[in-house]
């Protein structure tokens, strides 16, 4: 279990705590709002100790602990501060704006700051905390798959919830920093706003796929409508990313989504459990316990394409004279009676052609069609 993964459980499940009801509103954990707005076991201990002090006859405690306890009176009468949480709880009672951005993450990990992950984070939470590993090879062949030929509508995620977990180098960002954690949930808490969204009214609870990925300092988010998925409808979305190295993060982070949840979708069996324990010891484990699984653990390509893969060269064709890369795509395989029926089948980034032959490389743009 990675320190992210334990650390996110436990942030995830104070949320949880507090929020048993997921019709409710959301609620901020208590024992944060204790710690910052009520103090009650702080003032309680305070006047504890003011008690024993004058007891022993130590004036000059009692006047210090007095003057403790009204500075902790002073903080909960603030006026600044009562506003500063009342803004948290509305944070995380708003609902999701259809855009793409890039948010800092919390320096401090109390769940308090994590307002704006709380949706995530519940859903992670209710589905089980499960996480997802995905090999090098894996997110190598997914980048290397023509993306045009994904039915995004159609996808499914195995859980509401869930935790993505991609090797170092693949998503790099603006600052030379790896996106490799990236939470997953699909939720019908969204709102469409006056910045393009106006096929639905303000208001009105819209499906949505919200992905969080993050480097460990930022947080590349994409929040798209689940009904007009596409990749049109995400180059549309407001986009507040500005630096062109995030912006290719991000186009990374999306493909290696999408296709990873369209290979799960197309393959049967392609989920499996990285971790299996047995019966007897499933039975005795804590409902806390994360659960790792892998998505086409039997996928291997090259060495070759994992660093083409690596390097940002997302759409390529390697030629060796008459021989050549065909990248991974998508077919309707013909089946059942009198071959009338059809099955999406993926097929592996593949050499196709004679091995001899000086090796030239191709790279050319995802928009180039031809």
């Amino acid at each position: 279990m990675s320190g992210y993964a334990k650390r996110m459980m436990e942030i995830a499940a104070a949320w949880l705590h507090e929020n048993p009801d997921p019709s409710a509103a959301l609620r901020v954990p208590i024992h944060s709002l204790d710690k910052i707005r009520d103090q009650r076991k702080t003032i309680a201990t305070i006047d504890s100790m003011i008690v024993q002090a004058r007891k022993v006859g130590r004036k000059d405690l009692v006047l210090d602990l007095e003057g403790l306890r009204a500075r902790f009176d002073k903080i909960q009468s603030d006026p600044e501060l009562s506003a500063a949480l009342d803004g948290v709880s509305a944070m995380v009672n708003t609902p999701y704006r259809l855009t793409q951005n890039k948010l800092d993450r919390p320096t401090d990990d109390e769940p308090l700051n994590y307002a704006v992950e709380a949706p995530w984070l519940l859903a992670w939470a209710r589905a089980g905390y499960n996480v997802f590993d995905l090999s090098p090879d894996f997110v190598a062949a997914m980048l290397l798959t023509d993306p045009s030929e994904i039915d995004l509508p159609s996808l499914k995620l195995p859980f509401g919830g869930m935790l993505v977990m991609i090797p170092d180098q693949f998503a790099r960002g603006a600052e030379g920093t790896s996106y490799t954690k990236i939470h997953i949930v699909e939720t019908d808490d969204s709102r469409s706003f006056e910045d393009g969204c106006t096929s639905k009214k303000d208001g009105e609870k819209r499906p949505a796929i919200v992905i969080y990925a993050t480097d460990g300092m930022q947080i590349l988010s994409t929040i798209a409508p689940r009904d007009e998925l596409s990749w049109a409808a995400l180059e549309e979305l407001p986009d507040e990313v500005t630096l062109d190295a995030d912006k290719e993060a991000r186009k990374t982070i999306q493909r290696v989504v999408f296709g990873a949840l369209a290979y799960a979708t197309a393959v049967d069996r392609s989920i499996t459990e990285r971790f299996p324990a047995s019966n007897k010891a499933r039975a005795k484990q804590d409902k806390q316990t994360i659960k790792h699984w892998t998505i086409g653990r039997e996928i291997k390509i090259s060495p070759e394409l994992v660093r083409v893969a690596r390097s940002g060269a997302r759409e390529i064709a390697f030629h060796i004279k008459s021989r050549f890369m065909v990248r991974g795509h998508y077919r309707n395989q013909a089946h059942g009676p009198n071959h009338s029926l059809r099955t999406s089948k993926w097929i592996m980034p593949h050499w196709k052609g004679p091995q001899e032959g000086a090796r030239l490389v191709h790279t050319y743009k995802p928009e180039d069609k031809s």
